[in-house]
């Protein structure tokens, strides 16, 4: 049976909210949490010596290409239902096929809520248009590659730029820096010292200069007069006493 639209109309608050909620669990999976979920998923299906951590972030890394619009709900999921029920470490698309009913119901979902917005917005022309959900990781991956490629500022004003683009998406990945920018920001550190040196000894010289200055003026500011008193004229000779 096709779906219709219902009689009544849901709230236009209500539509909003569940499309920002539908939005963030799309949102791509985070690429800690894929390999936290890998690292379960080795352990219960691999048995054998550890992985070397660069193993682990590059499978991640192959995972989050194949898999990483699942999201971490799903992907918390996924590595739940491998564990329990397969008996081998399952491929990506036989990791995709654990969840794939969820995954169409949830992109169905948000189709009925779109189409549900949509009607609600023409009852209500006055309402505003929902805005897109865009997630802040989103955003600065689009900030950094446009930073990277901007060619029209020099070289260090880019890279200070991108690299404090690429610290805050970091900080939100809860991941480690690139090594480009850990190394910029390091040379940065370590040459801030000298920069404050020079700054010092430019700035006492002219506190010096600011002093002679001041004390140059000093008679003036006290109200004393900037030159000297002219010489009185000798008295007339009539005004001499005898």
């Amino acid at each position: 049976m096709a779906w219709s639209l219902p009689a009544a109309l849901p709230p236009l608050a209500d539509l909003r909210a569940s499309i920002a909620i539908l939005e963030a669990q799309a949102e791509g999976a985070s690429r800690k949490h894929v390999a936290w979920c890998l690292s379960k998923l080795t352990l219960a299906l691999e048995p054998g010596p550890k992985l070397d951590p660069e193993d682990v972030k590059f499978r991640a890394s192959i995972w989050l290409e194949s898999c990483g619009d699942l999201g971490d709900e799903l992907w918390t999921e996924a590595t739940l239902a491998a564990i329990q029920s397969s008996k081998w470490m399952p491929k990506p698309a036989e990791f995709r096929a654990l969840v794939s009913a969820k995954l169409a119901a949830r992109a169905k979902r948000m189709q009925r809520c779109r189409q549900l917005l949509e009607a609600k917005l023409k009852e209500e022309p006055g309402a505003l248009p929902t805005k897109t959900f865009v997630p802040k990781t989103q955003e600065l991956r689009a900030l950094l590659q446009q930073q990277l490629a901007d060619g029209s500022i020099p070289n260090d004003h880019r890279l200070f730029n991108a690299s404090q683009t690429e610290r805050s998406l970091a900080l939100l990945e809860n991941r480690k820096m690139e090594p480009w920018a850990s190394e910029f920001l390091a040379g940065r550190a370590t040459a801030q010292p000298q920069r404050e040196a020079r700054t010092h000894q430019v700035g006492a010289a002219a506190r010096a200069v600011l002093s002679t200055m001041q004390r140059t003026v000093e008679p003036w500011r006290a109200g004393e007069p900037l030159y000297p008193k002219p010489i009185e004229e000798p008295p007339l000779h009539d005004q001499i006493p005898e």
